[in-house]
């Protein structure tokens, strides 16, 4: 008996198999992993003023908070975002008045205000009057930990010759 192929293929198992190994198909890439960030703000004394947005590098918006979202005056909120590791990203704390913020705004790795897992900070006694927006720069990751933000003494000066 002659065999020809078919134009259409089939759906059943073959009653010859072939010997010949098929080539694999490809996975998917890997995708990063995610890490929480937990972000800390210490409000003033107008919270309303305050928002925040947090954009990737390509500068799409991840995740924002309006203004007048807050209303509790010299309170603490906290925030918990998700975003891809090891990325760079850009927290942008607004001011609606344009007097900036005199509290301030921690960003941790991970969902607790663990000192040592700060990725972002900003305060108005140690980093200085913004007024309408502050960018705050950093990287979802454990490189992106930063050390000595909280110094646990005061400077000392010798005298010296």
């Amino acid at each position: 008996p002659t065999m020809t192929a078919s134009d259409t293929p089939s759906l059943l198992p073959s009653a010859s198999p072939s010997l010949e190994p098929t080539s694999p198909t490809a996975s998917p890439a890997p995708t990063k992993g995610e890490v929480t960030v937990l972000i800390e703000i210490k409000l003033d004394s107008y919270p309303g003023e305050t928002g925040w947005t947090i954009n990737d590098s390509e500068g799409n918006v991840i995740q924002s908070v309006d203004f007048y979202a807050y209303t509790t005056p010299f309170s603490t909120v906290y925030e918990k975002v998700t975003l891809d590791a090891d990325l760079d990203y850009t927290f942008k704390l607004k001011d609606r008045y344009g007097d900036g913020l005199s509290g301030r705004v921690v960003l941790y790795l991970g969902d607790e205000d663990d000192s040592n897992k700060i990725i972002g900070y900003y305060d108005k006694n140690q980093n200085g009057y913004f007024s309408y927006s502050r960018n705050i720069l950093f990287q979802a990751g454990e490189e992106g930990i930063l050390t000595n933000v909280f110094p646990t003494s005061a400077p000392t000066m010798t005298a010296s010759d």
